[in-house]
């Protein structure tokens, strides 16, 4: 046992002394699988690229921490959708430009809380991106999200939205969701997340909108927002969060009658809605047009409301309810 110990001291110590010359020995997927070991990434068949916006280089090859890439436009382009690739952001990546994501089964990933989708990409001092309506816009199948801060500051009245979903079998895993988080216009409308048309889509562990900024001002505003005949998305585990006291805002918007075509699960969720003065407003968590007309349900398997009204207004009879909280005065809560 001692020659043994003895034995991996030796190499341990010519390890660290020929650092450089044993990487410079790997190959190319060697070091690839070092470096998704580092950060602990999800298996994925096939390449992951990097992203850096401060170290990085669109000039880059992308397939190393220390050859990353300066934008998520270019890693994106390089991605595959035969090979399943993927896409690591190791910094914030500011947007001046909304991203189309049309690819199938790639999963982004962040490895830091810095690791964000921001539409203000020089930082401090620069202003907003005012004609950004929405930042990403996920029209592929089978893609996966993890860790990511999508925030779209745009301020000017025009209809903003942070992500928008209209793929099918998509996966959103731990991700901040924020439109709309600046000052708003007055004929603005906000949707944090927009599912329109999309199918069998999966929100999971997420932060979704911001109580840091008054909507009230917003001619409607909602967090999670159904457009287009959606068919069995799946809400778990995520929280809302709004400020407002309009009557037009809601945590969980339908368009129209057409809004959803089948059933929409949320369970295990927290829909809050901070109220400055802490009394409680007589608002609906949900807001749809037609309701009679609805053909989907609205299902809230253990779900709480603190800040907006129960379901009540009007008593939408499509929103089987399970176990809910509803909130009374003050922001309290009161079990069924």
């Amino acid at each position: 046992m001692f020659k043994y110990l003895l034995f991996v001291l030796a190499l341990a110590i010519s390890w660290g002394n020929a650092d450089a010359q044993f990487f410079n020995r790997m190959t190319m997927a060697q070091r690839q699988e070092l470096a998704a070991a580092k950060f602990n990434l999800p298996p994925i068949l096939g390449d992951y690229y990097y992203v850096d916006s401060e170290d990085g280089s669109n000039n880059n090859s992308g397939l190393l921490p220390d050859q990353a890439y300066a934008s998520v436009e270019s890693a994106y382009v390089k991605c595959d959708s035969t090979a399943y690739d993927g896409i690591v952001l190791l910094k914030a990546n500011g947007l001046g430009t909304a991203i189309s994501w049309q690819k199938d089964g790639i999963t982004m990933i962040g490895v830091s809380r810095s690791a964000s989708i921001i539409n203000n990409s020089a930082g401090a001092g620069t202003g907003h991106y005012d004609s950004l309506a929405t930042l990403i816009t996920v029209s592929g199948d089978y893609n996966r999200f993890i860790n990511i801060s999508f925030v779209n500051s745009g301020s000017s009245a025009i209809a903003i939205t942070a992500v928008s979903i209209t793929g099918t079998h998509n996966t959103v895993e731990g991700c901040n969701i924020v439109g709309g988080n600046a000052t708003l216009g007055a004929t603005g409308a906000v949707a944090d997340l927009l599912i329109n048309g999309g199918d069998d889509n999966t929100i999971i562990d997420c932060v979704i909108g911001s109580d840091n900024i008054d909507r009230s001002i917003a001619t409607v505003c909602g967090n999670i927002k159904f457009d287009g005949s959606c068919l069995r998305n799946q809400i778990i585990g995520c929280q809302t969060l709004q400020q407002t006291n309009d009557d037009d805002h809601c945590a969980i918007w339908l368009v129209d009658s057409a809004g959803i075509a089948g059933n929409q699960i949320f369970r295990d969720c927290l829909f809050t809605n901070y109220v400055a003065s802490g009394a409680m407003q007589t608002l609906d968590f949900l807001v749809a047009g037609e309701k009679a007309s609805v053909t989907g349900l609205i299902i809230l398997d253990q779900c709480r409301s603190v800040g907006w009204d129960s379901l009540s207004a009007a008593s939408w009879d499509r929103v089987p309810v399970t176990s809910t909280v509803t909130s009374t005065a003050g922001g309290k809560a009161m079990y069924d």
